[in-house]
């Protein structure tokens, strides 16, 4: 069982403990990912300004609040569109429905905030392509 929250900042306890299993998640997933990038996902929660969009994190726990994926959504209000910036799960995680439930819920909150489109960019697994 697991359940998805929304991470709001990086100043309580138990968020800076998601934020940094999140971290963990997007060094193994995304190892060409640049380390800056992953290491500001914080400050972005609370300060729009750095890429001109509203960051949201959304992350699937389980009741011992061991993050097993998550999905980080840009918002840009004026345009009223969202970006699909990361998502991923654990490493072992996959098949298990929690990837599915991510991206439904960033559909969900894609549709709260009014945009219009939802975008995001896939590339392919394999590394060589």
């Amino acid at each position: 069982m697991f359940r998805i929250r929304r991470v709001y900042d990086d100043v309580l306890p138990v968020n800076r403990a998601a934020l940094e299993q999140v971290k963990a998640i997007m060094r193994s997933r995304f190892a060409s990912a640049p380390a800056g990038e992953i290491d500001q996902l914080g400050r972005h929660l609370h300060d729009p300004f750095l890429k001109r969009f509203r960051t949201t994190l959304s992350v699937a726990e389980d009741g011992r609040r061991r993050v097993f994926g998550f999905a980080v959504l840009l918002h840009e209000p004026r345009i009223r569109f969202c970006y699909l910036d990361w998502i991923a799960t654990q490493v072992g995680k996959a098949s298990g429905g929690v990837g599915g439930a991510l991206y439904d819920r960033v559909r969900h909150e894609a549709a709260a905030f009014g945009a219009q489109a939802l975008f995001f960019e896939c590339l392919p697994d394999d590394p060589e392509l």
